[in-house]
């Protein structure tokens, strides 16, 4: 968590990415889905969150795409729906 959120930086962020089927991302495949905030300590520990979480479970073997388009939206010092 960046040290200007702790000091009440707010902003939101949201990245869309690929999982493929054996749970990795492509790392070109990570992209600020809307404009970056602006802020770009917000914007670099929310992309360093996805990459750190990868790689994710294999998706089920039933899944028969090469991958899961995802949507994560990061809230800093905001209430989800208020911003």
């Amino acid at each position: 968590m960046p040290k200007s959120v702790s000091d009440g930086e707010q902003g939101v962020v949201i990245i869309k990415f690929h999982i493929q089927t054996d749970g990795t991302i492509p790392a070109d495949s990570l992209k600020f889905d809307i404009p970056p905030s602006g802020k770009d300590e917000l914007d670099k520990a929310a992309l360093k969150a996805v990459q750190l979480a990868a790689p994710f479970g294999n998706l089920p073997a039933k899944f028969t795409q090469p991958f899961i388009d995802l949507r994560m939206t990061f809230f800093y010092n905001i209430e989800p729906g208020k911003r």
